[in-house]
């Protein structure tokens, strides 16, 4: 693994590499690697003549197709960094997530909503063509931040995580290496893009020469056509919550025998994973908070097994302290925190809430940077650990973090509403 390395070198390879393969599908367009390569490079140069600077925040407001990747690939050769804006999310946090993020400007495949009136907008159609611009000058820093995701807010208010481009590559080459995929494979991502389960789904294909193959967010709530979809499109490669596989297994899913399924976002129960584990290939029990990058932990499953939040995806660590800061023995009950490269940069305009959450612990004599989740486990002993709770409010649906906090302020500002 390259820690020097960002996710454009790895697709950069690929798309010499397998000029001809097809990289995204989304039903109706397909873009090979090739293709998407030079429209991408293309979108970044009319970018910097419309005068998108390095370090740019840019929202991108845009309908579930291929062209949204020119536009993220274009971004981030551009050196801009991208804030997914979700179409179904009510106009109040649109608007709060756009002021909080700084983002200064939006591109929007269609006609922008009246909320973006004070920022500046562009049309997805007017930044293609070619504008003439080279991009020599524009140099890649790892360290610089990728993509912000919000996450719901313990004061009450989203907090925007900064993942840096380093932080991306080493999730994305951890993951294929854990999962062993390869040009052949086809992943199937059908979460909402302001959901940071999508990041894999988005960018996990294109680093090993595979396909994606985007299809709407209605197939995740309807599993008759998610089925029939897996069995169609040949898929190899599934996230996704608890909840979209039971709905899988109750609409009498006969399984997939090529399929490696990865389920995590949320607690997973041994039925359910008993029950899957039996219909796929593979079942990867994965863990991890947006703030260290998805996904930090991930497991093969073996029907009747221990779901563990263990092991640590490559140059990843995981380890739990109990109230005085001390390793835990087996049996014992502690805070897990996590550290290596996934470890994103804090949270955007928020140095208290980053500083609170993101620290610096000596280990083994070395100082490092964790991240301290909240989430409290039992060591089993060996470095494993089982989930035990949280130590706050939060709740998870369908994979999402909510806090009620964020509920109650929203409860309050109710006309005739005293108290929530």
């Amino acid at each position: 693994m390259n820690i020097n390395a960002s996710f454009l070198e790895y697709f950069d390879k690929q798309a010499l590499k397998v000029p001809n393969n097809i990289a995204l599908d989304d039903g109706i367009r397909q873009l090979s690697y090739s293709q998407l390569y030079h429209l991408s490079e293309q979108f970044a140069k009319n970018m910097v003549a419309a005068d998108f600077l390095v370090g740019d925040v840019v929202g991108v407001w845009m309908p579930r197709n291929v062209d949204l990747w020119v536009v993220i690939l274009g971004l981030f050769k551009a050196g801009c960094v991208y804030l997914p804006l979700d179409n179904e999310w009510p106009e109040d946090r649109l608007s709060y997530i756009v002021e909080k993020s700084g983002a200064g400007k939006i591109i929007c495949g269609e006609r922008p909503l009246s909320v973006f009136e004070e920022t500046k907008t562009y049309s997805y159609n007017d930044l293609c063509g070619d504008a003439g611009v080279a991009l020599a000058s524009i140099e890649r820093n790892v360290d610089a931040t990728a993509y912000i995701i919000f996450t719901s807010g313990s004061t009450g208010r989203p907090k925007g995580v900064m993942v840096s481009h380093s932080n991306l590559a080493g999730l994305l080459t951890a993951m294929a290496q854990r999962l062993q995929l390869n040009e052949s494979d086809c992943q199937l991502c059908i979460t909402s893009l302001s959901f940071d389960l999508v990041i894999p789904d988005l960018f996990l294909p294109l680093v090993v020469g595979a396909c994606c193959y985007l299809a709407p967010t209605k197939f995740a709530a309807d599993a008759g056509s998610l089925s029939a979809l897996i069995k169609k499109r040949g898929i190899t490669i599934l996230q996704a919550t608890p909840h979209t596989y039971k709905r899988l297994l109750a609409n009498a899913w006969q399984g997939a025998p090529n399929l490696k399924a990865l389920i995590g976002g949320e607690a997973v129960s041994s039925l359910l994973a008993d029950n899957l584990g039996g219909k796929v290939k593979e079942l990867w029990h994965c863990y991890g908070p947006t703030e260290a990058t998805v996904w930090s932990t991930m497991a093969r499953y073996k029907l009747g097994g221990d779901l563990l939040l263990s092991p640590a995806l490559a140059g990843y660590e995981v380890l739990a302290l109990d109230a005085h800061g001390q390793s835990l023995l087996k049996g014992e009950e502690g805070e897990l925190y996590i550290g290596g490269i996934g470890v994103a940069k804090g949270y955007i305009n928020d140095q208290a809430a980053t500083s609170e959450a993101f620290l610096t612990l000596n280990v083994e004599g070395t100082n490092r940077r964790f991240y301290k989740t909240g989430d409290f486990v039992i060591s089993t002993g060996e470095g494993g650990y089982k989930f035990a709770g949280r130590k706050d409010n939060q709740l998870k649906i369908s994979g999402y973090r909510v806090e009620l906090a964020e509920i109650e302020e929203l409860g309050v500002s109710i006309p005739g509403v005293e108290d929530c």
